[in-house]
């Protein structure tokens, strides 16, 4: 929720040009424009209020964290979070109950990762069984969430942002990396102007942080950041995921479109989904098959690979 929250700030950002810190637009190359291709599907979850958090196992399963509101028998509203599961093909989804105000992260390889915050747990939940790996929730500091796990089970989310506990602002951002239980976390040199808007790690352990309308990079055993090729001055970016080849997808939620940059690539495609209203998270499974949450309209897209 927290992520959905911020991704709303950068909106309103773009739109009437407000931001707390300055910094130098890039004119980056242009873009290849999409082509409409009819095949877009809609998966067929059912009931879905606020679709956010993505990701998709080894074997094609669809996992989902969906805000869903309540009222409490004396009438008040609350907001808790279901993760919904669709297996690959199938018309019939599952709740799955022992969660709550949870959300979503996906590893490399194919891993789901559920945040049990209210449990204080991250759970890895295995394709094709009923198996699951249960790790205690990393301290990953002040306002610290977990935002991306690597295939060693280190967390990844940033601490800090907001005002100080004078009133000041603005208490400085940091990229942070955790192990399972760490009280300790490890500040990574990234740069943060805006916040944290979605994040991924790869197989090899390079990191992907998307910064207001930047996506930074951060390779394994470096000290220093990159900014990829990835967006315009006005994008806002609200999802990034990575798949085995090494290419970036991002969601731009501003401009409404998916992006792609294909490893090594100097430029990046804008995938031809259409009819977006709010996107906000992809994800990406093992044949390429990318899948997106678009909350205004309730569903879970997914574009087959090309």
């Amino acid at each position: 929720m927290r992520n959905l929250i911020a991704a709303l700030v950068l909106l309103a950002v773009a739109a009437f040009g407000v931001t707390g810190c300055s910094r130098t637009s890039q004119t980056l190359p242009a873009t290849t424009p999409p082509t409409p291709d009819p095949r877009q599907t809609v998966l067929p979850f059912t009931g879905l209020e606020d679709p956010h958090d993505l990701a998709v196992d080894a074997e094609g399963t669809v996992y989902v964290a969906d805000l869903h509101h309540i009222k409490s028998d004396k009438g008040i509203g609350d907001v808790t979070t279901r993760v919904i599961k669709l297996p690959a093909g199938s018309n019939t989804q599952t709740v799955l109950p022992q969660f709550a105000h949870a959300g979503l992260v996906a590893g490399p390889a194919g891993a789901v990762w559920v945040v049990d915050a209210g449990n204080e747990k991250l759970v890895k939940l295995t394709a094709g069984s009923d198996t699951q790996t249960v790790l205690p929730l990393p301290d990953l500091g002040v306002r610290g969430g977990v935002d991306a796990i690597d295939a060693a089970g280190n967390a990844y989310g940033i601490n800090g942002g907001g005002v100080d506990s004078g009133g000041g602002c603005c208490v400085a951002t940091h990229v942070v990396k955790s192990s399972a239980g760490s009280h300790a976390p490890m500040v990574l040199p990234f740069t943060i102007n805006v916040g944290l808007a979605g994040m991924a790690v790869d197989a090899a352990g390079n990191v992907f942080v998307g910064d207001g309308n930047r996506v930074l990079k951060l390779a394994a055993g470096a000290d220093t950041q990159t900014v990829l090729p990835l967006t315009q001055p006005r994008s806002v970016v609200t999802g990034v995921a990575v798949d085995w080849a090494g290419s970036v997808y991002v969601v731009d939620a501003e401009q409404k479109q998916v992006l792609k940059l294909p490893a090594g690539a100097d430029a990046p495609i804008v995938l031809p989904f259409t009819g977006l209203k709010h996107p906000v998270k992809v994800a990406v499974d093992a044949v390429g098959n990318v899948y997106l949450t678009d909350v205004d309209s309730h569903q879970v897209l997914k574009l087959p690979a090309a």
